[in-house]
């Protein structure tokens, strides 16, 4: 029996957090808005990290010298995604080390927000304009890093505009 390969796309995003918040992204498209982590789908022959550190950069407008990527925190697999083709997403901790943080948004996201842990999860879930499936999908990998995070990496500090 032979087996059909199966297409994925490949997803880096960062879960980079202000003491109990989380950075959110509100996206719009098609009519629709809703909210994610920084980050998206690696391009090319992109290693991850490389995918992720473009995607800070088209996003947010940070260099690799405003933050530092920590380690894993979690991975899913949506094997059906809308077009055929299947979606691995991983999420990073990233922490910011450049203080006062003066996020640039890109084009593809009309807004940004601190978004207390235990809401964000809800709040990825909801929203239009994005299939309920992936935002679910979505929403479940963030509370999934969160709870990790909580676990297995110490806290940071909240940081304020007067922190440099």
């Amino acid at each position: 029996m032979t087996e059909q390969m199966h297409q994925f796309y490949v997803s880096a995003k960062a879960v980079i957090l202000n003491g109990p918040n989380v950075l959110l992204l509100q996206r719009e498209r098609d009519g629709g808005r809703w909210w994610n982590v920084p980050g998206g789908r690696l391009s090319g022959q992109e290693d991850i990290e490389e995918g992720l550190e473009r995607e800070l950069n088209e996003e947010l407008g940070l260099t690799v010298q405003d933050y530092i990527v920590g380690p894993l925190l979690a991975a899913n697999r949506i094997p059906d995604f809308p077009n055929g083709v299947g979606l691995v997403t991983l999420l990073y901790e990233v922490r910011l080390v450049t203080f006062p943080v003066k996020f640039r948004l890109s084009e593809e996201s009309v807004a940004w927000a601190w978004v207390a842990r235990a809401a964000a999860p809800d709040r990825v879930a909801k929203g239009s304009g994005c299939p309920w499936g992936v935002r679910q999908a979505q929403a479940d990998v963030l509370d999934e890093a969160l709870f990790r995070h909580e676990i297995a990496l110490p806290d940071q500090a909240p940081f304020t505009e007067a922190q440099s």
